[in-house]
Order: structure tokens, then C-alpha cells, then sequence
């Protein structure tokens, strides 16, 4: 039909870098659910060229199905962790139960990975909160628990980590003990 084929081609101007071609193609679409994967594509691409503002903007006044709009957004705030700017991740962040709680791990992640112990810790914490509010807490921290431990001797928090770490499958336990041990050696303390 000629929805399909507006569709497939906003993504081919999209993967090409013509976002202009790509916008005319997707306002054809009248199916909206085809019409927003075409958005969806056009910000992929978006993204891609390091054009976040314009991704959001287009997020912001394009999608009419909440679903693609929290996909795009959450992909726009990694993207924005990603270049060193956490703090608008997190105002951009969909505000959704435990979803919110996995991209808000995902950021945490992000925020160690480019040495912001303290602040990835706190952003831990916050997905916890989250994933509290939306009924999911203990299965979040279970699933999550080396990821948290591994914040914790990051920033410093040894006592919860050995904590954390004594609820540890009896095959990784070794492994994390030793990860706080070396946490502790490189912050200078040599009595654990």
C-alpha cells in the first residue's frame, strides 16, 4: 500500500541522512502506528548524526503512540549520558515504573563507565526508588545485584557491598570479594 511504502521510504532517507526527505515521506503515512516507526526511524538517525536537540524536538511533537514516545525518549537520554550531560538524561527519562528503573541503570552504568562513581551510585539509587514506587524493588535489586556491588566499591561504599555481597551466588562471591578488596587498596585502606 502506499502507507507501507512511505514508510519504507522515510527510512531509507533516514539511513541516508536526508531528514528532510524523511519528514515529507512520514507525514504521508496515514496509519499512525507506521507513521511513528517512521519517526521512530528519523530519530534513530537523528541521534546517530548527534542532532539531540532536533531528536527531541521531533519526539516532542511527532509521536501519537505514548509506547514509541517513551522508546524514543529513553534512547535520547542515553544518548545524552553518552556525550557527558546526565543531568538532562534524567529530566528527559520516560516516567515510567520499572522501565524507568532499567534506563535509569542503564545511565548509572554510563555515568561509571566515564568515571562518575558518586554520581552513578546516586543514579543506582534513584532506579531503585523507582523500581520501589513501581512494585518491582526486590526483583530489580536481585536482578541487578552485581551491578550494585559493583558501584559500591566504585565509590567507595565498601561496608554495603560486603554486605550486598553475602547474598551472592556461592561460584561469584570469590570474584566480588576480591573486587572489594582491590576497591579498598586503590582508595588506601588495607585492612579488608
Amino acid at each position: 500500500t502506499q502507507a507501507r511504502v512511505a514508510q519504507a521510504l522515510a527510512g531509507a532517507y533516514a539511513r541516508t541522512g536526508d531528514i528532510q526527505g524523511a519528514l515529507r515521506a512520514a507525514e504521508i503515512v496515514e496509519y499512525e502506528p507506521w507513521r511513528d516507526h517512521a519517526y521512530r526511524e528519523i530519530v534513530t538517525a537523528q541521534l546517530s548524526n548527534g542532532q539531540l536537540d532536533e531528536a527531541e524536538r521531533l519526539a516532542m511533537t511527532t509521536f501519537t503512540n505514548a509506547s514509541f514516545l517513551d522508546m524514543a525518549l529513553a534512547d535520547i537520554a542515553m544518548a545524552y549520558a553518552g556525550i557527558g550531560d546526565p543531568e538532562r538524561a534524567l529530566k528527559i527519562l520516560p516516567d515510567y515504573g520499572h522501565g524507568k528503573a532499567f534506563h535509569l541503570l542503564q545511565l548509572a552504568l554510563l555515568q561509571e563507565a566515564v568515571g562518575k562513581s558518586e554520581e552513578a551510585f546516586n543514579t543506582f539509587q534513584q532506579a531503585l526508588q523507582v523500581a520501589e514506587q513501581a512494585g518491582s524493588r526486590k526483583s530489580f535489586e536481585s536482578t541487578n545485584k552485581e551491578h550494585l556491588l559493583t558501584l559500591e566499591v566504585h565509590s567507595g561504599r565498601t561496608q554495603e557491598a560486603l554486605e550486598h555481597a553475602s547474598g551472592l551466588d556461592s561460584r561469584r562471591k570469590p570474584g566480588y570479594l576480591g573486587r572489594i578488596a582491590e576497591g579498598e587498596a586503590e582508595q588506601g585502606h588495607h585492612d579488608v
